[in-house]
């Protein structure tokens, strides 16, 4: 039941401004390939990380923006596209940080104090 309302979803969020079944086509395989991802990302990877979920929906609308600030001709904008690009980097990096920086800081000792 899951599986089919997430076929369903992915045929409502198509573009559009399609006007033919092949345009249709590709729109909606690609909505399909995203809505896969998702759940990927879902079932394999946040779990019940609420932090993982926050931080994937941070990086999905910051991108999206810094994509359109980027793609304008006026040089202000494209400079906040930068400074989005750059916010968003520095999340991420925050939060890989923990694995970036080694699990020995982050690791008990292996051998447990002797008590006499």
């Amino acid at each position: 039941m899951l599986i089919a309302a997430g076929v369903v979803a992915a045929g409502v969020f198509v573009n559009g401004s399609v006007r033919s079944l092949p345009e249709f086509l590709v729109e909606y395989g690609i909505m399909l390939a995203l809505a896969a991802a998702w759940a990927a990302f879902a079932l394999l990877l946040a779990r019940d990380n609420a932090l993982a979920y926050a931080v994937a929906l941070f990086g999905v609308t910051a991108a999206h923006g810094a994509a359109l600030c980027l793609e304008q001709p006026a040089p202000e904008l494209q400079r906040q596209g930068w400074f989005a690009a750059a916010v968003l980097l520095a999340v991420l990096v925050w939060t890989a940080a923990p694995t970036l920086a080694g699990r020995r800081r982050y690791q008990t000792s292996q051998t447990a104090p002797q008590v006499n």
